[in-house]
């Protein structure tokens, strides 16, 4: 990164009139133009390599403090990104402008009588599971990356998570938002328009067109997401227990047709790796008993509020990798995912407790593998079971071919096997400070996405700057009609220009 690019990158935006008249709506503390602060928020965590800098950072605490903001932004065409956790990319200001740290937009109502918790946009998903515990209950989509997921970034990628072979991605769960526009109007759809009622929120169709969908996948375009409620289950942590199975490399139709057996159970999640993921966890010997020819990992979680249920579900998950040729590995369970059986001994030891599943924290698989390789990139994209062996080996056609499938990069699938559709991440690990790193990750991004656009990938996290505009022209007139909704509901384009349009 040039002296010079630094130094322009100080200068700002946005005039010293409208950061007054910011910090006479949020308080003085709540804004911020600290050179610092904007570099932080200049990036994101899967696409570090790009960076564009705010002109203001601001910290709301009421959703008639966004709409306000947005107000304020609209009135002088001034761009418009909000933030949540840690970042797919879209949260990126490629405009510079104005950016909402969600963050303090963080309280957590539960309604445990029905079953149903609201949320503001920043809350950690994290800490409402938390809160759900006290009651009992749980959204059963648990995201990997702990606290810094929030409820809004959930609902807009849509992410999945732990739980998303039975129940699909966040966005099924969501039952309501609240939108801020950007005139200043606040929207609220599904269960929370009929919130100020007796019956209050509790079902996502209270009367009249439902467009909770509406808002997700928008990266901040139309407007920004202030409030979410969602469905809960009755959840003990008690009633969890793990499984692991593994396939050799030629066993690659065999494995594919396994998970997808699984997902037609109903089992409650289903989690597919490569060897290049575990092989940290061998290096420092976390596992002793993984067989060589181990090249396809596969964690299973299954959920029963009876252990007769849960033998139940291990029985099916055994009959089915036997059919296939899965071999089981309690070793990998425990020491990889969680325990064959849930005691309280396993939340007071070092690994960490659930629902943080071993992401987090020294000896979580996240921290290992930064720890032996480097920073990683990612890609994230669904689709059909059916492709499940063409999209692997594309990638790792392509990651020979630019020279990544070793050991020094780790270019592993880190994949969700989700209710309607095969969920795959692929990482590479780079050293950002390498220009040769940042250039075989380049020519690997390059090549690897023009062949899944093409097929019909949808991405989370979408951007056109990653996956081209071709990821969205694909969905033909529907995308025209995107861009005729946008010039209604922001005639300025403020919000997150340059991301979806």
């Amino acid at each position: 990164m040039s002296l010079k690019y630094l130094q322009s990158s100080r200068k700002l935006g946005v005039s010293p009139e409208i950061i007054e008249r910011l910090k006479s709506v949020l308080g003085e503390e709540n804004v911020s133009t600290d050179w610092t602060e904007r570099f932080m928020y200049a990036r994101s965590l899967a696409w570090p390599f790009l960076m564009k800098y705010p002109d203001v950072v601001v910290r709301p605490h009421t959703p008639m403090d966004v709409a306000q903001i947005l107000r304020i932004a609209n009135r002088e065409k001034i761009p418009v990104v909000a933030k949540g956790g840690i970042g797919e990319g879209a949260s990126v200001p490629l405009e510079g402008g104005i950016l909402i740290d969600l963050t303090t937009l963080n309280k957590i109502d539960i309604h445990p009588e029905d079953k149903v918790v609201v949320v503001e946009a920043g809350a950690s998903w994290h800490q409402m599971l938390a809160e759900l515990r006290k009651y009992d209950l749980t959204v059963p989509i648990w995201p990997t990356y702990e606290s810094a997921a929030v409820a809004s970034a959930a609902f807009v990628n849509p992410s999945h998570g732990y739980g998303s072979t039975r129940y699909g991605v966040v966005a099924d769960l969501c039952i309501g938002v609240e939108v801020a526009f950007p005139n200043g109007e606040l929207l609220r759809t599904g269960a929370l328009a009929n919130e100020e009622t007796e019956f209050g929120v509790f079902y996502r169709y209270p009367n009249g067109p439902e467009f909770t969908g509406l808002f997700t996948q928008i990266e901040s375009n139309f407007g920004v997401i202030t409030r979410l409620a969602f469905k809960t289950i009755d959840f003990k942590k008690e009633w969890l227990a793990c499984q692991y199975f593994t396939f050799r490399r030629d066993q690659i139709d065999e494995c594919g047709k396994a998970i997808f057996s699984l997902v037609r159970h109903e089992i409650f999640d289903v989690h597919f790796n490569d060897r290049w993921w575990v092989l940290p966890a061998i290096w420092e010997g976390v596992v002793k008993e993984m067989p060589e020819d181990a090249w396809f990992h596969i964690s299973i979680i299954n959920f029963g509020r009876t252990d007769a249920e849960l033998r139940a579900q291990e029985e099916i998950c055994r009959m089915v990798m036997n059919k296939y040729g899965g071999k089981e590995n309690i070793e990998a369970a425990e020491r990889l995912v969680g325990p064959t059986r849930w005691t309280p001994t396993y939340e007071k030891s070092n690994t960490e407790p659930w629902p943080a599943w071993n992401l987090v924290g020294h000896d979580s698989w996240g921290s290992r593998n930064t720890r032996n390789s480097g920073m990683w990139l990612t890609t994230s994209q669904h689709f059909p079971y059916r492709f499940f062996k063409e999209v692997y080996e594309h990638h790792e056609k392509i990651a020979k071919e630019v020279g990544i499938w070793n050991e020094r990069y780790l270019p592993w699938h880190d994949s969700f096997a989700c209710r309607d559709s095969f969920k795959t991440e692929t990482f590479v690990m780079y050293n950002p400070y390498d220009p040769e790193d940042l250039s075989k990750v380049g020519e690997y991004y390059i090549k690897f996405f023009p062949k899944i656009v093409k097929m019909g990938a949808s991405f989370h996290g979408l951007t056109i700057q990653f996956h081209g505009r071709e990821a969205m022209e694909k969905l033909g007139p529907l995308y025209e009609w995107m861009k005729k909704l946008r010039d209604q509901i922001d005639p300025n384009h403020i919000m997150n220009p340059g991301t979806l349009f």
